[in-house]
């Protein structure tokens, strides 16, 4: 559990999921479209979602698009 309003996760292979706490919701959408516009950074080859303090994702970032939390990409 992260102690944060929202926060940012991702999974990288062969390791635990990353995560990235944020103040607002406004900084977790700003922290998980930067994150994933890092594309050639081979640690974190899937989406970032956006998670709120309820444990539920609000989105999801792939490559600097802004996809619903349960779209498929």
């Amino acid at each position: 559990m992260i102690l944060a309003a929202y926060y940012v996760e991702t999974a990288t292979p062969v390791f635990a999921p990353c995560f990235w706490p944020a103040t607002s919701l406004k900084s977790a959408l700003r922290v998980a479209r930067k994150l994933s516009e890092n594309v050639h950074d081979k640690r974190y080859p899937n989406a970032f979602a956006v998670v709120g303090s309820d444990d539920k994702a609000i989105c999801k970032f792939f490559r600097g698009q802004r996809y619903t939390h349960d779209e498929t990409i």
